[in-house]
């Protein structure tokens, strides 16, 4: 994975400890995304631990070359707080929100999931179940094994946006696991219809967790070195959306909301991290007006 130098024996250990002996995934090119995605899922501890092993392994590696890598464990507890303190304030204001546009936007979601669903087939449904898996939640191990490998470079711009993604991926997820639990909106293939919406129920369809996931991951990197090749994965990060609808787990507006998210939660602490603790510019605004009633969210990139 990374290549150590000879006399860090007891990192080297570790870090093969974790990438052979913690996890066998018997992978090879020639088997496909959908298999390794199985294997990994057969072995959630393992998986887990190697997530977690890996960056702490090359921390520990790069603060004994000299590097400062202290600043992401500083990072970690003032986003956190960060988080709460910005988002508080609207937190209100967001689910007031989604309790009137998910009910206003019944024939939109209605509308959206059949045309979807009757176009999922042939090439274009291979390829929606492989970005299906961008949005899972073992995204974030090949997200904090690129922090890790990161680690391994003097590219500090570098280690930030990988550490970033991998974050957001965190800090997103809880967002919307928030949100899910409040919600309690049904999924498609309940089939009690785009309006059920049972608060603290366990129902989980609002927001999608898979899109805010690949949308969290996507969005430092655009942040850090934002182009036509960065921002071209968001088109990766939509197909995880679509696929979601296809599949009958979600509504389209849990794909939306989902997708804010993600995009908010990257954005954000990218910037926070560029910039020290500077708040974003970033504005929430309930939408209130005849025939109309939203959600305003403006994003400066």
């Amino acid at each position: 994975l990374v290549a150590l130098d000879s006399t860090s024996a007891p990192a080297t250990k570790y870090l093969r400890l974790a990438s052979y002996e913690t996890l066998s995934c018997d992978y090879s090119p020639a088997q496909s995304t959908s298999t390794l995605t199985d294997q990994l899922r057969r072995r959630p501890t393992s998986t887990l631990g190697v997530a977690i092993a890996i960056p702490f392994v090359m921390m520990w590696a790069t603060e004994s070359a000299g590097q400062d890598s202290g600043r992401f464990a500083r990072w970690v507890w003032d986003d956190a707080v960060g988080m709460v303190q910005n988002t508080l304030p609207f937190t209100p204001a967001v689910f007031v929100a989604g309790g009137f546009v998910v009910p206003a936007a019944r024939r939109f979601d209605e509308e959206v999931l059949e045309s979807v669903q009757s176009g999922y087939s042939g090439t274009w449904k291979d390829y929606l179940d492989i970005a299906n898996d961008l949005g899972s939640a073992y995204t974030w191990l090949p997200a904090t094994s690129l922090f890790a490998i990161s680690l391994a470079t003097d590219n500090e711009k570098f280690q930030d946006a990988a550490f970033t993604s991998a974050e957001a991926v965190v800090a997103a997820t809880a967002v919307t696991a928030t949100i899910k639990f409040v919600m309690g909106r049904a999924r498609p293939l309940q089939s009690e219809g785009p309006l059920h919406m049972r608060p603290f129920s366990g129902n989980e369809s609002f927001p999608s967790g898979h899109t805010t996931i690949a949308f969290a991951v996507m969005t430092p990197w655009i942040v850090y070195y934002p182009g036509p090749v960065t921002y071209s994965l968001l088109i990766l990060s939509a197909s995880t959306g679509i696929a979601r609808i296809a599949k009958d787990k979600h509504w389209p507006t849990d794909v939306l909301a989902g997708a804010a998210v993600g995009v908010l939660t990257g954005r954000y602490l990218a910037r926070r991290h560029q910039r020290g603790s500077a708040v974003p510019s970033t504005t929430v605004q309930p939408v209130v007006g005849p025939g109309e009633v939203g959600l305003t969210v403006r994003v400066r990139m």
